[in-house]
């Protein structure tokens, strides 16, 4: 298949990634991370931290430029050379937000913790 610059990105995505510094001798990034996720909650992108990375939600290309406006903010603390673990999901039968999974997981695992 021919390449075709004009094909569209998806409309919607949920992106989970974690940033990973390499190079450093420093043992925390907490400060870096803070900053990233106060520029991620000021995005008008759906934001959900957890332990060892952060989900995003949105256009999908917000979520992707937002990962390398990411890159650009820790080396500007410093970080000479980032690797970014990430993975995408996309939705075409369905809308569905990133907390729509989890809600109906734990939905059944009420049901079935009555039993």
């Amino acid at each position: 298949m021919k390449y075709d610059k004009d094909l569209p990105t998806p409309s919607h995505c949920m992106a989970d990634f974690s940033l990973i510094p390499i190079g450093t001798s420093k043992e925390s990034f907490a400060e870096e991370i803070s900053d990233v996720v106060s520029m991620a909650k000021n995005s008008g992108l759906e934001v959900n931290v957890h332990e060892v990375g952060t989900a995003i939600e949105g256009p999908w290309d917000q979520v992707s430029q937002f990962i390398g406006q990411a890159h650009t903010m820790l080396h500007r603390h410093g970080t000479g050379r980032i690797q970014t673990d990430l993975r995408i999901t996309t939705r075409m039968d369905k809308e569905q937000t990133m907390h729509e999974p989890v809600e109906r997981v734990e939905k059944l695992m009420s049901q079935s913790s009555g039993d």
